[in-house]
């Protein structure tokens, strides 16, 4: 069996490479689509949460607020400011 290939040391090789674990990676890639999509659509929350492959909309709010600061509605809110100021 290749080293690399085992479960355990794959998801170490991995870590090292990118600086998470592939779940980590993977939470953060769904959440960076729901970013592009409350800045891209009307989709409400929770439709973002459920087109991104989160199950539970608060699951959703609560990883995009550990990477961006802000709830998905208080970024939404920002953006759309942000844009009328322009």
């Amino acid at each position: 069996r290749d080293v690399l290939g085992s479960r355990g040391l794959g998801d170490v090789y991995k870590r090292q490479q990118i600086g998470m674990s592939p779940r980590q990676y993977l939470t953060r890639l769904r959440v960076s689509m729901g970013k592009k999509l409350l800045c891209s659509s009307q989709m409400s929350i929770q439709e973002i949460a459920m087109r991104t492959g989160f199950g539970d909309v608060n699951y959703f709010i609560q990883h995009f607020k550990a990477c961006y600061g802000k709830t998905p509605k208080q970024y939404r809110k920002t953006m759309i400011e942000e844009k009328i100021l322009d």
